[in-house]
């Protein structure tokens, strides 16, 4: 059957830019068909951020964490969730 599995990596501030590995809490035993990212942040006018996923497999995936801010060292990117679907 299909399984569906997410979670959320928080940060107190500002991670910089990083690869972040995650592990599923549960292996896809055949596959792991997509993996989406959406960034938590602070409302600010000042910075921005995003989240990419860089590779998967049925057992984990690993994201890189980018953020950029109009004025230098204003950055409000305060983590990501995460969703995955496979079987």
């Amino acid at each position: 059957g299909v399984i569906v599995q997410w979670g959320t990596v928080d940060y107190n501030s500002n991670p910089g830019e990083i690869t972040v590995d995650v592990v599923f809490p549960l292996v896809f035993p055949t596959s792991c068909l997509n993996v989406t990212a959406a960034r938590k942040s602070l409302a600010s006018v000042f910075s921005d951020g995003a989240v990419s996923i860089v590779s998967y497999s049925g057992g984990s995936v690993r994201f890189q964490v980018n953020t950029w801010g109009v004025v230098e060292g204003a950055t409000d990117l305060r983590g990501f969730t995460w969703f995955a679907i496979g079987y």
